[in-house]
């Protein structure tokens, strides 16, 4: 196996063993914080949502190469279906978030909310991204568009971005490594604990379930657009979608967090009012007896 390809694989590894137990802790300390037992399921949950998340990665990559995937599966090559195209993290992070939501509160008994769910393994999910983006960078995938900046990247002879500037012409077969260009994959990862530091100063503030993810998601998602035009892609498969997915994130999160701000109790213990009825309360139409 190359060596760019180990080190990817053993970053995402430990990139995965770090979510699995600090998600762990987080839901062990949500739970005693309610005074309710943790549970086993609970302690493995984030174990299954880093199994789900590869698989989620894997049919991502698969779905946004269909004719490929079906020649594939159709010829019996199922070791090369498995191993088709690259991963693609924005379908591996989809399917871990409905886990977490969806099933996990309903398997542990409702010890907590769903919404209470993906607050409390937030801050691992940013710094998971940030350890696996090390092994992208150091493998040579996800570089950025060539430039002149001080903290550029020359990869090595028979890397990918290597490949990419002779079939685009740019350099000569021959040459001792590619064009400087940016390290998109160490922007990303950056992204990912920027938005993990943000969401965590929100916690601080004590906000209703579900803003700590929803700042989490808004500030990965604008990050994401915000760094998309800086990645290499020609003669490259581009990132199926990529804008429009993050877009909708964008837009799922702002209106998430606004629905939560709204029908948030205004105690822990009271249960959650809808809008209409919190309006009237504030005009004294209600009667409180």
């Amino acid at each position: 196996m190359p060596f760019e390809t180990t080190v990817y694989e053993v970053s995402w590894g430990a990139a995965g063993l770090a979510f699995a137990l600090g998600g762990a802790s987080s839901l062990s300390h949500a739970c005693s914080r309610r005074n309710r037992t943790t549970g086993v399921f609970l302690r493995t949950a984030p174990l299954l949502a880093v199994l789900l998340a590869f698989m989620g990665a894997r049919a991502h990559a698969m779905l946004s190469a269909p004719l490929t995937a079906w020649e594939a599966l159709w010829e019996g090559r199922i070791w090369d279906l498995a191993l088709l195209a690259r991963q693609r993290i924005a379908g591996g992070l989809l399917l871990a978030m409905v886990f977490f939501f969806a099933v996990v509160p309903r398997a542990s008994g409702f010890r907590l909310r769903g919404l209470e769910v993906l607050d409390a393994i937030t801050p691992w999910a940013g710094a998971s991204i940030g350890i696996g983006r090390i092994g992208c960078f150091l493998a040579g995938c996800c570089f950025g568009v060539p430039t002149q900046a001080p903290w550029a990247v020359n990869y090595p002879a028979g890397s990918s971005a290597y490949w990419n500037h002779i079939a685009q012409g740019r350099i000569v077969d021959g040459a001792e490594a590619s064009l400087p260009v940016h390290p998109l994959s160490i922007y990303l990862g950056l992204a990912g604990v920027a938005s993990a530091s943000v969401a965590l100063l929100v916690r601080r503030r004590r906000p209703p379930e579900g803003v700590v993810f929803a700042s989490f998601v808004g500030c990965m998602a604008a990050t994401r657009l915000w760094l998309e035009p800086l990645r290499e892609t020609r003669f490259l498969d581009a990132v199926p979608a990529q804008t429009c997915i993050d877009v909708l994130l964008l837009i799922g999160a702002l209106g998430g967090a606004r629905w939560s701000m709204r029908n948030a109790p205004r105690t822990p213990d009271e249960p959650r009012s809808s809008a209409r009825t919190a309006g009237t309360e504030r005009f004294g139409l209600v009667d409180p007896g």
